[in-house]
């Protein structure tokens, strides 16, 4: 359900300027709103709470007191309601656009009161001239399309991350969030019941250890849950440290982990700051082997790989990762060399790196996501940048002899976004960048359609994980403002 809001004239929106004394000079302008009834479209109360963000392509623009915000009171006086508001000023130059958000404040346990977005309004791209006070298209005003999860046990928490562990009793699979330093764990059968979701379980990680991330790694019996500390991984809520035998790597800060589990193997890899190491586990003769860790200190610092996927075709199955030293992809047929070191990794023949340009320059690949294909080989792969995101077909990666780039189809919406994250299941594509979450239903079509939802619609804070659910058209980021929920 949508309602309109008007932006008023530009004789009236002087007048505003004026009256709220806002210095206009030759390099800045400013912008003035009419407000709406706050109401939703429905005719819901949203909250006595408004809140409005300027951003600039990637950046957004400080324009509030305490906050790069600014953040007002729909109702000052009571029996008053505020019909206009104005803000900046804000440097002129092209490529505007405004978010409007209303809400309201909520209680969550003894951890204080945080705003919850009720409805928001998100304008088109608009000039701000130099000494004047402008005016943007008609907004209109949406319902919010993200919902907190577990208000009451992770509103305002600092989340370091979110996985779902499956298992194969659906009423056995467990949802974890962490912050960092305890482990919340809840019962769910599957991702889209997250409105039943009560985080009734949470547990300090021991030893003075800090949580920096959450990963969905293996034990011997399946999927299960890894916790990657500043004193190497923890498996499972009984915190279990014995993968980290023989690794060399038990005392290190493990950055970012995973695992997968192709039987009778597990395959595990891990990042430190500066370097990376594999495992391979074989449950049925107790033995755990570590491939001598690559320390690239000396190249790069914190963590060196930014995202991986796998291909898991009928006839190719290959990891896809996005790296400091470049974006590659490692081929099934790796398994049958004899590896001890990850230098010899890269320098084999089934390692293709790989490229994507944008604006005619190359752009760092930061994110990778993979189409997987039910019944069949993958055709594409998403992939993530500071200056955008594109798909490429997996069939030009390593086609070319004597180059390691590649064409792809940009996709608008995220043109000059830093891109943070990408997730594919099946055609459901999501991305995270630093303003918006973008996604479609339709990844693999010719010309996918991507829908924009601003995150400052959400209480979420900044993303720290997301998870997704194709089926029923779910996802749930975990970021620094608690975890939310968005039907797509």
């Amino acid at each position: 359900m949508k309602k309109l809001i008007r932006v008023g004239t530009a004789a009236a929106i002087a007048a505003l300027l004026a009256s709220c004394y806002i210095s206009l000079d030759e390099g800045a302008g400013a912008v003035g709103i009419q407000l709406p009834p706050p109401q939703s479209a429905t005719g819901a109360a949203i909250g006595q709470t408004g809140r409005i963000y300027v951003i600039n392509g990637a950046t957004l623009i400080n324009v509030g007191d305490e906050a790069p915000y600014a953040e007002f009171d729909l109702e000052p006086t009571p029996g008053e309601r505020l019909t206009e508001y104005s803000v900046g000023p804000v440097p002129a130059g092209p490529g505007y656009r405004v978010v409007v958000v209303f809400g309201s404040y909520a209680r969550a346990g003894g951890r204080g009161e945080f705003f919850v977005p009720a409805s928001y309004a998100l304008s088109e791209e608009f000039a701000v001239a130099a000494g004047q006070a402008n005016e943007t298209e008609e907004l209109t005003l949406t319902d919010a399309r993200f919902a907190p999860v577990d208000l009451a046990n992770t509103l305002g928490r600092e989340l370091v991350g979110i996985t779902f562990v499956p298992d194969a009793n659906p009423l056995d699979s467990r949802l974890y969030a962490a912050t960092d330093t305890r482990l919340y764990e809840a019962t769910i059968p599957s991702v889209d019941e997250y409105g039943d979701v009560t985080f009734a379980d949470d547990y300090p990680v021991p030893g003075g250890r800090t949580i920096n991330s959450l990963s969905l790694g293996a034990d011997d019996d399946g999927p299960a849950v890894w916790v990657n500390t500043t004193r190497g991984i923890l498996v499972g809520t009984d915190f279990d440290g014995s993968i980290m035998t023989n690794s060399g790597l038990a005392e290190r800060s493990i950055l970012d982990s995973g695992a997968l589990y192709r039987s009778p193997v597990h395959y595990g890899y891990l990042q430190f700051d500066g370097g990376v190491s594999a495992v391979q586990r074989v449950p049925a003769t107790d033995t755990t082997n570590w491939l001598e860790p690559a320390d690239l200190s000396e190249i790069v610092v914190g963590r060196p790989v930014y995202s991986m996927d796998v291909e898991r075709g009928t006839t190719a199955t290959a990891g896809y990762f996005a790296t400091k030293i470049g974006a590659f992809r490692l081929r099934e047929d790796i398994l049958t060399l004899d590896l001890s070191t990850v230098q010899q990794i890269f320098a084999s023949p089934y390692t293709d790196f790989f490229e994507v340009e944008i604006g005619g320059q190359a752009a760092t690949i930061t994110s990778v996501a993979v189409v997987n294909v039910v019944g069949g080989d993958a055709d594409y792969l998403y992939v993530g940048t500071p200056r955008g995101a594109m798909r490429v077909e997996i069939a030009d990666i390593g086609a070319s002899p004597g180059t390691d780039r590649v064409q792809g189809l940009l996709i608008p919406q995220a043109t000059g976004q830093v891109v943070k994250d990408i997730v594919a299941q099946g055609d459901l594509i999501v991305i995270v960048t630093s303003h918006s979450l973008l996604y479609s239903m339709n990844g693999s079509a010719s010309t996918p359609t991507f829908t924009e939802v601003p995150l400052y619609a959400s209480s979420v804070g900044e993303v720290t994980g997301i998870l997704v659910d194709q089926t029923n058209g779910i996802a749930l980021l975990s970021g620094t403002g608690g975890l939310v929920a968005i039907q797509l």
